[in-house]
C-alpha cells in the first residue's frame, strides 16, 4: 500500500466517525458556492443520495490511491454528471468543500501530509473529470 493510501484510509476512519455530519457539512459548502446545484439533487430531503455519492467519491479517490481504480473510469460518471450541467467550476469547489470537511474531521490530527495526500489524488481525478465533461481545461486543487 502506497503511503498516500495509508493516510487517505486513515483519515477515512476519523471521516467515518463524523457520520452524515460530514456530508452535510461539505454539502452547505457546496450549496454556498452553487445554489443553483440544489435543484440536481431533487427531492433529497433525507441527503442520502448526497451521502451516498460523496462516499462513492472518497472511496474512489483511496481506491486510486491504492491501486485498484483506474482514476480514467470517473469519465464515464463524468459525463453523466455533464448531461445534467455539471460544470467544472462545480466539481472544483466540491473537492475544495470536500478538502475543508477532512480538515475539520481530522481536527487536531490535521496534518499538511494528509492533506497533500488527497490534493495529490484529486489531481490525478481532475483530468479524467474535465475530459467527461467534455472540457479540455481544469485547474488543480
Amino acid at each position: 500500500m502506497t503511503s498516500d493510501a495509508a493516510l487517505l484510509n486513515q483519515s477515512l476512519e476519523r471521516v467515518a466517525e463524523r457520520g452524515p455530519a460530514f456530508a452535510q457539512s461539505v454539502y452547505a459548502r457546496f450549496f454556498t458556492r452553487h445554489p443553483e446545484a440544489r435543484e440536481l439533487f431533487g427531492n433529497d430531503d433525507g441527503d442520502l443520495r448526497k451521502e451516498m455519492m460523496l462516499l462513492e467519491l472518497l472511496l474512489w479517490l483511496v481506491g486510486m490511491a491504492e491501486g485498484h481504480r483506474d482514476p480514467a473510469g470517473c469519465r464515464f460518471w463524468a459525463a453523466d454528471h455533464a448531461a445534467m450541467a455539471v460544470t467544472m467550476p462545480m466539481v472544483q469547489t466540491m473537492f475544495e468543500s470536500l478538502l475543508q470537511g477532512v480538515r475539520e474531521a481530522e481536527g487536531a490530527a490535521s496534518a499538511s501530509d494528509v492533506d497533500a495526500a488527497w490534493r495529490r489524488q484529486i489531481n490525478v481525478m481532475l483530468p479524467h473529470i474535465a475530459a467527461g465533461l467534455g472540457r479540455t481545461d481544469h485547474v488543480a486543487a
